[in-house]
This record gives C-alpha cells, sequence and structure tokens, in this order.
C-alpha cells in the first residue's frame, strides 16, 4: 500500500515487491562485502533498515518525514536500528561501512553532491530509467528527475564511485520485480559501487 508517495503496511508481505527486491540485494551485497554498519538514506516508513537489522547489521535510517519515522518506530523497530530525521542538507559527509539509496536521489537535486561527500566503502542506489519512464513533471510531480543509465553511472562515476555492478527491474510485482544484471533496459535501475581510491 502506498501512502502520500510511501510504502506503508505492517508485514513485509504488505510492502511492494521491487522495493523488497532492491532491500534484499543491498542485503546481499552487503553480507559479501562483510560490513557491519549500514546507513539506509531516505528510508521511508523504514521496513528496508528492518530487513537490513534483521540480517544482523546495525542500521542508521535517515528520512526527512517526521510522520513516516514515527511509523517505522510503531511497525518497523529492531534493536539493531536507530532512526534519525534528517534532510540531506543535514548528512555532508555522513560515515558508513555501506550506503543504500533507494527513492530518493530522483527526489532531490541535492542527491549528487551527498553521494559525493559520503564516507563510506559501497553504494547501492536505484532511480528511475528514463529511457523506459520518462520524466513528466506533471505525473512525476514528487520527482526532480530520472536518470538513462549512462547518466546515472556518469553522476556516479564524477561522485568518485565505481559502478561494480549494474542491473534493473523490468516491473513491481512477480517475476518482474526480480533484479537482472543482464543487459535488460527496465524501468528501475539498480546499481551496486564502490569508491573510487
Amino acid at each position: 500500500m502506498i501512502k502520500n508517495g510511501r510504502q506503508i503496511g505492517t508485514k513485509l508481505q504488505d510492502i511492494r515487491l521491487d522495493h523488497r527486491k532492491r532491500y534484499g540485494y543491498a542485503r546481499t551485497k552487503a553480507q559479501e562485502a562483510k560490513v557491519t554498519h549500514i546507513a539506509d538514506v531516505g528510508s521511508g516508513t523504514g521496513y528496508g533498515a528492518y530487513m537490513l537489522a534483521e540480517a544482523g547489521f546495525l542500521v542508521d535510517s535517515f528520512e526527512i518525514d517526521p510522520e513516516a519515522v514515527a511509523y517505522g518506530n510503531k511497525h518497523w523497530s529492531h534493536p539493531n536500528l536507530r532512526r534519525h530525521i534528517a534532510d540531506l542538507a543535514d548528512l555532508s559527509g555522513l560515515k558508513a561501512d555501506f550506503v543504500t539509496m533507494f527513492e530518493i536521489i530522483e527526489h532531490t537535486d541535492k542527491a549528487p553532491a551527498f553521494m559525493a561527500n559520503l564516507k563510506a566503502d559501497f553504494l547501492v542506489g536505484s532511480v528511475p530509467n528514463e529511457e523506459v519512464v520518462q520524466f513528466e513533471t506533471a505525473t512525476h510531480w514528487q520527482h526532480y528527475r530520472h536518470y538513462t543509465p549512462e547518466q546515472f553511472e556518469e553522476e556516479l562515476i564524477k561522485a568518485s564511485w565505481l559502478p561494480v555492478e549494474t542491473g534493473c527491474q523490468i516491473g513491481k510485482t512477480g517475476p518482474d520485480a526480480h533484479i537482472r544484471t543482464d543487459t535488460t533496459n527496465g524501468r528501475t535501475l539498480v546499481y551496486y559501487a564502490n569508491r573510487c581510491l
């Protein structure tokens, strides 16, 4: 279910599959990287931060909307999870082993500078694919922009991130929600990147 552009629910089955799959992908990458601390930036109601905390990571989640944070505190609490009300502008130089940025990069012009100033080794992020879901102000009024695969890779590289794996989701439910790392050009781009030295 969606409220004010955010996924809401009191159990994971209530959350749309494509959103859960992105956090599952991040969980796998964080496990492979053997990190302990994850910052979930733009965490919304916090189901994804909960998924990561449940997997054993220490998670700091950051969300600008106090109502969404309160909802997360009520329905998605976990001993490994700390929630913070914060805007990207308040988080310059954020430190964590691993950072997730789902459903936020397309919402603000502050995202590129934030990514450049991150003090982290790994980043997993997603953006709408402009080649499949063309940005229109009337339809995507909560978005700042969408990215082509080339534009987003360029944005990551400018911010000193090296894309290690690129993938996409072609849909929101069923098999289409799975993250593909082949040559498919799906509606949502998903990137795993390492910090350039």
